[in-house]
Formats: C-alpha cells, sequence, structure tokens
C-alpha cells in the first residue's frame, strides 16, 4: 500500500483515535513483511493522542503481508497492557494476501479466547476477502469491503461506533461543490451525555460550525473557551464534542470553501453517549427467494423499554430501488407481546436475489418531553429457489500472464445444520475460443462438510499456462449439496510480456462529473492496451470519435457515459451510469396544511418547488426562520402573515413569498360605525364594520325589522323613528354582539308643525 491509499488509511486510522475519549486504552501495529510496534497501547491522554497519530502518520508499507503476525502484535499488546474487565477489539486494515509470517488461522484461536473482537477491512481488489471475513466472523467482529481509499472514512467511522458504544443519531453523505451551503438538523435528548457531530471528506475543505437549540452559535473559538465543548481539526475531518447538551434541534452548517472541479463526497456523522439505544436484525442473515424476511428492533433507555417510537424502515433491493416499511409493537407483526419495546414487521418483496440493505430510524418522545431520534442499520441476502448453499463471491476478477499462477480465496457456507459440498472447477474460455483446461484449475478442498453460519474457505489456485492465448477468459467454479448448489464466477484477463499488444481496457475520467446547465465537460479517455480509435456516448444523444473530447450538457438531467475503444486485437467498452448530473437553477414553491385557524396554529410547510435544491431557507412572517426542506411552524399570536420560501442549489436560488398567507385568528370583538345617525326619511345609512380579529361572518339588524349578512351594508329607513342597530360576528374561534340603542333617528315632514319647537 503506497500513495494516495496509504495517506488516506492514516487519515481515517486518526479519525478513529480522535473519536476515543480519555481513559480509553489505543496502540498501534503495522505490518508488511513482518510486524512491528509503533506505539504500545496506553490510556490516552491530549498528548498522547498526538504521539499516536504522529506514529500513524509515519507509517510507511511495502513488501509482503503478515496479516497473522499483525495479529499476533496486537493480541499481545492487549494482553501486556489492557483491561480485560473492559471491552476490548482489534482493527485490521489489509489490502493484499496473507504471504508471510505466521497464518491468522493459527492466532484467531488465542484471540477468540481472550474474548476479543476483532474487525477488518479489505482495501482494493487485491484483498483477501475471505481470509479477512472469516478473521471477523470467527471473533465476533465485523468485516467491511472498500473498494477504494475513499470508504475508509465511513468505513473506520462505523467501527467507531461498534468498539467504542456510540449511538448513531444522524449519518449521510452527498456532494458539496464550491461555495456550497449546507444546513443539517439533528436532535438531542435528556438520554445524552455527549454529542459527537463529525464532517469528513477524502480531501479539500470544509468549515463546520453548530447552532444551539436557541440560536447562539458554536464555532472554534466558542469551543476553545467552553469546557464542555472540545473541538478536532484535520485536513480531512473536523468534529465536536459536546457534553451535556442543551436539549432541542441542533443544526450543523457546512461550508465548502475548498473543492476540487465537480466537487466530491462529504460524510456527515452524529454520534452519542447516551443510555437510549436501539438494535436492527433479521431473524436469519440469508433467505430463498420469495421467502418472508421479519426485521426487529428493539429500543430502551438504560432497562426501560421504549413502547412508543415510530420506526420506519427503508429496505435498497439489489437492483438499487427502495422499499418502506413499518416495524410495529403492537403483537400483530412479528414483534412479540404489544408495548415490550420490541418492534417488527415482514418483508416480503424478495423475488430478486442478492444482496439487500436495511436502514431504520427510530423517533419519538421521553417521558420528560425532550425528543429522540435513533438510526441502526442490517442486511441480508436472498438466494436462488429452494438453493441452501452459497458461495461468496459471485463473482471473481483476476489478473495474469502467461506462466504465471494465482490464488484466490473464495467461501462456502449453507443454510443447514450440516451438509456435504463437492467443489468443481470448470475449463476457463475466452471470447475467442481457447481454452484453459481444468488441469491447471485446482481448488482445495474439493468437498467440506459445512455448518449453518459457520463458512468455509477454499483456495483457488489458476496456472496460467504459457502456451495460453491474451484474452478474456470465463468460467465458474460450482459449488453442490444436497439441497441445493451456487456458483463463482470467475473473469480471467490474461496478458503475453512477449506480445505487445493487447485488446485495451477502456477507462476514462471527466473534469466535472456536476454542475449547473450548460455544463461543459472535458473527458479524458485513460484506458490501456493501445486502443487506435474511440467512440464516446455521453448519454443525452450525442457521440463523439475524438480520444479527448469536450461536450457541452444543455439540459438538466442525469446522464450516463460509455467509452468503446478498439486496436487490432480487439474492443472493449466502459459504461459509468448516472455519471453527469446536469442541474438547473431552482424555482421555489411551497404548500401548507392550513392557511387559517385559531390561535395557536400549527402548521405543516411542503416544499413543491422544482430543479433539486440543496438548501431552503423559511421565513414564517412572525420573526422565526427554519433551514429544513419541510418544516412544521406554530404560530402563537393572531395576525395575518406572509410566508417566503429560498431555495438554492449550485445553479443558485429562488424565492417565493405569498402576501397574507396564513391568517391565525381568535374571537372577534364586535364594533362598527355609521356614515350618518340621523336625518329625515327616507335615510340611507352605509354601516361599516370595525371588529377586530378578523370576523368570517357578519349579522346586522337595522331596528326596523330587516337584517342583512354583507360586512358593509347601506340601508335606507323609510319611517321616522328612533332604530337600534345590532351587529352579530363570528369566525371559528367564536363570535361577539353589539347593541347600539336609538343609533339612528329618523324624522319626517308629514305631519305641520314638526319643526315648530325650532321657530
Amino acid at each position: 500500500m503506497y500513495g494516495t491509499p496509504i495517506s488516506n488509511a492514516k487519515n481515517a486510522a486518526s479519525l478513529f483515535v480522535d473519536y476515543m475519549e480519555p481513559d480509553d486504552m489505543a496502540g498501534v501495529v503495522s505490518f508488511s513483511t513482518s510486524a512491528r510496534y509503533d506505539h504500545h497501547l496506553t490510556t490516552l491522554t491530549n498528548d498522547n493522542k498526538s504521539s499516536i497519530k504522529d506514529k500513524i502518520g509515519k507509517i510507511s508499507a511495502s513488501g509482503n503481508t503478515a496479516i497473522g503476525s499483525g495479529l499476533r502484535y496486537g493480541l499481545n499488546d492487549l494482553l501486556a497492557y489492557g483491561d480485560s474487565s473492559t471491552p476490548q477489539a482489534i482493527v485490521l486494515l489489509s489490502d493484499g494476501l496473507q504471504n508471510s509470517g505466521e497464518h491468522p488461522n493459527k492466532v484467531i484461536p488465542d484471540i477468540t479466547d481472550n474474548k476479543i473482537k476483532v474487525y477488518t477491512v479489505g482495501l482494493g481488489s487485491n484483498a483477501d476477502e475471505g481470509l479477512l471475513g472469516d478473521i471477523a466472523t470467527k471473533t465476533g467482529g465485523k468485516y467491511y469491503y472498500s473498494p477504494t481509499e475513499n470508504q475508509l472514512q465511513n468505513i473506520y467511522n462505523d467501527i467507531v461506533g461498534e468498539v467504542t458504544g456510540l449511538t448513531p443519531i444522524k449519518d449521510l453523505t452527498f456532494n458539496m461543490v464550491k461555495g456550497d451551503h449546507t444546513f443539517i438538523a439533528y436532535k438531542t435528548d435528556s438520554t445524552m451525555k455527549k454529542a459527537i457531530a463529525s464532517v469528513f471528506w477524502p480531501g479539500s475543505n470544509v468549515d463546520l460550525v453548530l447552532h444551539k437549540p436557541d440560536g447562539s452559535i458554536v464555532d472554534p473559538s466558542e469551543a476553545e473557551s467552553d469546557p464542555d465543548i472540545e473541538y478536532i481539526a484535520s485536513s480531512t475531518y473536523k468534529i465536536y464534542k459536546v457534553s451535556n447538551p442543551e436539549l432541542g434541534e441542533w443544526t450543523m452548517e457546512l461550508t465548502a470553501t475548498d473543492m476540487p472541479t465537480g466537487g466530491e463526497d462529504v460524510s456527515v456523522t452524529v454520534r452519542a453517549e447516551s443510555t437510549l439505544s436501539m438494535s436492527l436484525s433479521t431473524d436469519k442473515d440469508q433467505y430463498i427467494q420469495g421467502e418472508s424476511v421479519k426485521i426487529t428492533s428493539g429500543i430502551s433507555n438504560g432497562e426501560t423499554k421504549i413502547t412508543t417510537a415510530d420506526v420506519k424502515s427503508n429496505i435498497t433491493l439489489p437492483d438499487s430501488s427502495i422499499n418502506h416499511l413499518t416495524l410495529y409493537d403492537d403483537g400483530s407483526h412479528g414483534d412479540g407481546g404489544a408495548k415490550d419495546g420490541i418492534y417488527a414487521n415482514f418483508f416480503d418483496n424478495t423475488s430478486l436475489k442478492g444482496d439487500y440493505t436495511v436502514d431504520a430510524t427510530a423517533t419519538g418522545s421521553l417521558s420528560d418531553g425532550s425528543q429522540f431520534n435513533r438510526i441502526e442499520d442490517s442486511s441480508f441476502k436472498i438466494i436462488q429457489g429452494t438453493n441452501s448453499i452459497l458461495l461468496l463471491p459471485d463473482n471473481l476478477s483476476i489478473e495474469g500472464k502467461t506462466g504465471e499462477k494465482i490464488t484466490k480465496n473464495i467461501t462456502v457456507s449453507t443454510s443447514q445444520a450440516l451438509t456435504s459440498v463437492a467443489i468443481t472447477p470448470t475449463s476457463l474460455q475466452s471470447e475467442n475460443g481457447d481454452i484453459i483446461d481444468t488441469s491447471n484449475i485446482k481448488v482445495n478442498p474439493a468437498a467440506v462438510n459445512v455448518s449453518s453460519g459457520v463458512p468455509e474457505t477454499i483456495l483457488v489456485t489458476i496456472n496460467i499456462p504459457e502456451s495460453a492465448t491474451s484474452g478474456n477468459y470465463t468460467g465458474k467454479i460450482n459449488a453442490i449439496g444436497t439441497n441445493g448448489s451456487d456458483s463463482c464466477t470467475i473473469h480471467l484477463h490474461v496478458t503475453d510480456d512477449n506480445v505487445t499488444d493487447t485488446v485495451p481496457v477502456a477507462n476514462f475520467t471527466s473534469s466535472a462529473t456536476s454542475g449547473k446547465a450548460p455544463l461543459k465537460v472535458k473527458f479524458t479517455d485513460t484506458s490501456t492496451g493501445s486502443p487506435t480509435s474511440w467512440f464516446w456516448n455521453f448519454g443525452d444523444g450525442s457521440k463523439s470519435f475524438h480520444q479527448n473530447p469536450s461536450h457541452k450538457y444543455s439540459k438538466a438531467g442525469i446522464y450516463t457515459v460509455n467509452l468503446t475503444v478498439k486496436n487490432d486485437i480487439g474492443r472493449n467498452t466502459v459504461t459509468k451510469t448516472e455519471y453527469i448530473n446536469v442541474i438547473t437553477k431552482p424555482v421555489a414553491n411551497f404548500t401548507s396544511s392550513a392557511t387559517s385557524g385559531k390561535a395557536p396554529l400549527k402548521v405543516k410547510f411542503t416544499d413543491t418547488s422544482t430543479g433539486t435544491p440543496a438548501a431552503w431557507k423559511w421565513d414564517f412572517g412572525d420573526g422565526s426562520k427554519s433551514f429544513h426542506q419541510n418544516p412544521t411552524h406554530k404560530y402563537s399570536n393572531a395576525g395575518v402573515y406572509n410566508v417566503s420560501l429560498k431555495v438554492k442549489n449550485a445553479a443558485g436560488s429562488n424565492t417565493v413569498t405569498k402576501t397574507n398567507y396564513i391568517k391565525v385568528i381568535t374571537k372577534p370583538v364586535a364594533s362598527f360605525t355609521s356614515n350618518v345617525t340621523s336625518g329625515k326619511a327616507p335615510l340611507k345609512v352605509t354601516f361599516t364594520d370595525t371588529s377586530t380579529g378578523i370576523p368570517a361572518k357578519w349579522k346586522w339588524s337595522f331596528g326596523d325589522g330587516t337584517i342583512s349578512r354583507e360586512q358593509n351594508p347601506e340601508h335606507q329607513y323609510l319611517q321616522g323613528g328612533s332604530y337600534k342597530v345590532t351587529l352579530t360576528v363570528s369566525n371559528a374561534a367564536g363570535g361577539n354582539t353589539i347593541t347600539k340603542t336609538n343609533y339612528i333617528k329618523v324624522t319626517t315632514n308629514t305631519r305641520p308643525g314638526i319643526y315648530s319647537e325650532n321657530k
């Protein structure tokens, strides 16, 4: 391991150390051809944390791969300096095959005897996945596969939770480009002694500040003066550790200050030291097609079961589609007794063969009224039909030269208690009909007894004959048992040092993978094997025959790009699915659950903007704001409020304002005036409603037997006399009435002498 991979591995390991707390213990062992102690196990302080990270930074790796020796050194350090009364674990990272020193199988019994878990990480296509998975399984740990070094920080972050017992609260990954400003909310509750918010990235820079529930900001300078807050910054991550966090909704504010062209993926996690925990599991690891999968979650606060949570799960299928499933604690969904803190349900859409992942979120309220949020994930596998045999991996890609001997590990497992399985290879055949026969392919053992839950490792050895022709060969390793079978497909690419021309292998990079329309992208051919012609399909109907073309995407959309390269020996195609993401400036819009009602009025706002916004800013018109996509807001005072929403993405921003959108009412108080209160008949009077509280209905009684339901009516008095006027107003909050006695006085000239008193 060298270059960027070892650099990213060291960054990920340093992140792991920074997550650990005082009184935790950590040590570092590195291995290549042999193993060595870089830093003996020691109790952590701020000073020796720096020392351990400095030792990690100085690790270099070259030569062979002594996985067993590395495990032995780690075990010896735990036994010599560790505390066996506390949980102990080893985290093992390797990118190659065990080929030096003591074999891990000799170390594993000593590790398990001391109840030490080993978490293993296989980096890249050369990692010995079978061995690393076997080590993790036998010691009660967990195996992680990282196709490239870019996933290492996410993996180490997950291992932190496994090893330290920190509870996951938030875990997401998204793309940011330079200048992006993103807000991510999370909730703290009364069970949390500490909340740890972090952001990490492969390279570049992201600034992070926190907003407390009261709106005040936590930044590095604030952390320096607050003994309850610790701020940790590195070249690839930033962390805030907040002890005794204030209850309520916190917000992480991220600013991408430096990003490569096209941006890069940024990961955000929030973990908590909490007495409230959540578990998620399936009743088996493997099922047959069409079989129901029971998904179960347990939620408890210490010894107290949480029985009123809302538990939602998303199941990602092998074709990347997502199904939704609610888990219940009602005694009717496989969850045992009702209200026992166990939530479950059955998932039946299992027709597709492959790996399924389950992500569950639990939300609810504690007895003190504080709100909680917890997340957890699990996985299971669906195998074909009634098959009880599973061979992993499904596909094995190998490269080799003529005359070379190649070894790879595969694993066979069963859902039965015990079964005998025969392992047999087929010949390998190229696209041109050339064959590497089974005399050159060995499996060891060729027959094995397999028990449920205990996979067995099979060593596959391929001797590529000197006479083999360069090309791509395909064959299978078959596993056949009493009640089923499975196979692993081998893809072997053979090259010949004596032949200068080979079939090219297509590949490419681009100057950008996302941006606003119109987006101009420079594509660069990185194919191997000396291609002489190129054919590009940009996914929007456009094509090119240039080696390194530039293409402009005019319309928003997600585009798949493929490149076919060719020479005299053959051709090859690479397809990058959903590779280019072209966005446009969003157009803001929203709806709400209500637009009027009595105080206090609770309104759920729903973003209906188009153009894929990445950030939202709401102004509710009463001085309150929110950065959530779909917030809920409570209007406490009567009034008429304007609501505005500003949305933003990399292409720009847009704002919509809805004037007088929310009307919050109270019981009205009736009042009115009129343009005149006296005059001779016929007397025309215009009445004006001056009631407060936003009435919705009016009823006037003019005192002469007539009424009106207009807000501001006009009425004509035909007879002389003094008239009482009554107005009743009402709305959803109630009604009110006002009566003005002798309010209108009407005189008449029909009898002589009526004005004699004025003479």
